[in-house]
């Protein structure tokens, strides 16, 4: 009897899949994922400016009243029953969600797609608008992943073909940002993508239908609009701030996720999941009523942060206070992402950077060091530095300082490297699967007993 062959690894056929499909497929398998992608991203980000208005008009007059307070409390709770409630339907919707795409890259874990895009959905509006620090960039990778094994679906693949898990993930920071370059080497930096033709023209072309969608479908603009006016050559006092800015922010990201590694184990040791979020949707609450400016919705933007002169203690203040609940609310494993709050923490570094070299009589202008800020952030954070720098230079326009955008970013990657800190989503990674392996455990415990 002839002996049976193993089947291919997903990924080699995948290779050859696409090599051998046909144009037409190809054509037909991206431009749908990243159509359907955007269409989801985008009614996410306009379902979240219309949702936040309602405690944004709640808090629209001064003074302040025991019914305005019991109002949002209901609200807050119910965001919180909503994101509880998400999390228990499909647990793969908990947390960020990038580190769930990369272990079903890797075969490691399943993609019901159509439970994770609706409890993903769901819940990440439901955290946002919730008050916690939590943005919707890695739910929007792990939904368009999932999209992606939808589209796989209908053309008659039901395996996790690595093709519709990276096209579907290029698609989701795409429309969440508005950013297919960024997209793109997200996938080659984070996922590991292998770099091939076909996959690289499948990525692009999701992620121009993505862009597409959002930008002239649902007409979507910029997500920071900042105007530069730098020149084309940055000044010698100008260059010295990017080695600056660099070293300030990898310790600051060094600090980020031992905090995160932190909280994390603390609350995965002592607390339940449903003592966690009643924990920080609680403490998202308090900050609403204490401390608005931390909430997003009532922080300040980053054109805002750009374009106004703040005093420093507040600009430490909110720093420091956004600071921990980026880190708070990021353990809680709630639905929804770390990357628009470290970004917003990045903004925020640069300002307060500027503002303290402003006392010094340094030429330090906080239109330059927000975006290196937030570049900087992200590239230590993350460790993606091309990313990065495709990212901010994209979602605020500013091509004209890349090449700074670039070198901030790629000094901090390696700073944070020699400072031995781990990358977010490889910590986030293994968290996941050892959450899934006690998960097993105590459904095994359970049968037997």
């Amino acid at each position: 009897m002839p002996a049976q062959r193993r089947p291919l690894p997903h990924s080699l056929l995948d290779h050859e899949e696409l090599s051998a499909g046909g144009t037409l497929r190809l054509l037909g398998e991206a431009v749908t994922t990243g159509l359907l992608t955007g269409l989801v991203i985008g009614c996410l980000r306009i379902a979240y400016t219309h949702s936040n208005s309602f405690l944004a008009s709640l808090y629209a007059a001064t003074e302040f009243s025991l019914l305005k307070a019991g109002i949002a409390l209901l609200f807050v709770a119910a965001c919180a029953l909503v994101a509880w409630l998400c999390v228990r339907i499909e647990p793969l919707s908990g947390g960020s969600g990038i580190p769930q795409v990369e272990l079903a890259l890797r075969g490691l874990l399943p993609m019901p797609w159509l439970r994770i895009v609706c409890c993903k959905f769901v819940g990440t509006l439901a955290s946002m608008c919730g008050c916690l620090s939590l943005g919707r960039a890695a739910p929007s990778i792990q939904m368009g992943a999932a999209i992606g094994c939808g589209v796989g679906q209908l053309w008659q693949d039901n395996g996790l073909r690595p093709r519709f898990l990276n096209g579907g993930a290029v698609a989701g920071l795409t429309a969440c940002f508005g950013a297919p370059l960024a997209g793109i080497c997200f996938a080659f930096e984070e996922l590991r993508t292998s770099a091939s033709l076909p996959q690289l023209l499948f990525m692009s072309l999701a992620a121009a239908s993505a862009w597409a969608t959002t930008a002239y479908i649902l007409n979507l603009g910029l997500v920071f609009p900042l105007n530069i006016a730098a020149p084309d050559w940055l000044s010698p006092a100008e260059l010295c701030l990017i080695p600056g800015i660099s070293l300030v922010s990898a310790l600051l990201c060094r600090l980020y996720l031992d905090g995160i590694r932190l909280f994390s184990g603390i609350g995965d040791r002592y607390l339940t999941q449903p003592v966690r979020y009643a924990l920080i949707f609680a403490t998202g609450f308090a900050l609403l009523m204490v401390f608005s400016d931390v909430i997003d919705g009532f922080a300040p933007s980053v054109q805002n942060l750009a374009e106004t002169a703040y005093p420093v203690r507040f600009i430490l203040v909110l720093w420091l206070a956004k600071f921990l609940f980026n880190i708070a609310s990021g353990a809680s494993y709630a639905p929804g992402g770390l990357i628009m709050p470290l970004l917003f923490a990045g903004a925020l570094t640069g300002c307060l950077m500027s503002s303290l070299l402003g006392l010094l009589h340094y030429p330090a202008s906080s239109q330059l060091l927000i975006p290196l800020g937030m570049a900087a952030f992200f590239s230590g954070i993350i460790r993606a530095p091309f990313t990065a720098a495709f990212l901010i230079a994209e979602t605020t326009a500013c091509w004209n300082i890349f090449p700074a955008l670039l070198a901030a970013s790629i000094m901090t990657f390696a700073i944070t490297n020699a400072l031995g800190a781990q990358p977010l989503f490889t910590f986030m990674r293994m968290r996941q699967l050892r959450l899934m392996r006690q998960s097993q455990r105590r459904a095994d415990v359970q049968k037997r007993a």
